[in-house]
């Protein structure tokens, strides 16, 4: 019976051991990728991101104190949050680029002034098309062929 005991605390042990020396290579990983992350303009934590992070933790949970059943609920549920708080900033940045295209619409046949950025000279001329290009930039297309951001111009007529 000592001996079964002893047995299974070396199992346990033994198991620990390799938890412990990939878990640390993984979070050593996951220390390295958010750390390139935070080097840009800001941290975007991922989906994918996220649950590395949660399957590590739970690979490296003690056997004899689980993680909570509450916490690793929380964290679904803030991961949903995420998942959705994303798709509303897309669908915002969808609406506010509509907005854009419908305000350059109505300003076709009317003359609009500008600020060449090249020369810095004020620019006029009237409007005859509108553009969007990959970035989701709207510019209006002049009867002279010039391409204007709606950023630049100064006045609608």
């Amino acid at each position: 019976m000592i001996v079964n005991n002893n047995y299974s605390v070396d199992l346990v042990s033994k198991k620990q051991q390799n938890i412990d020396v990939s878990t640390k290579e993984e979070i050593r990983q996951l220390n390295e990728m958010l750390n390139e992350s935070h080097q840009g303009s800001k941290l975007e934590l991922e989906e994918q991101d996220f649950l590395k992070i949660l399957t590590t933790q739970l690979k490296s949970q003690d056997p004899t104190n689980p993680v909570d059943d509450k916490n690793f609920i929380t964290q679904m549920a803030q991961l949903t949050s995420i998942r959705e708080l994303n798709n509303l900033n897309k669908n915002i940045l969808s609406l506010v680029s509509q907005n854009s295209i419908n305000s350059s619409l109505s300003m076709i046949s009317k003359t609009i002034n500008w600020i060449d950025n090249q020369t810095g000279q004020s620019m006029s001329d009237k409007v005859v098309g509108v553009r969007l290009n990959d970035n989701g930039e709207v510019f209006l297309k002049t009867s002279k062929g010039a391409f204007v951001s709606i950023k630049d111009i100064v006045e609608v007529e």
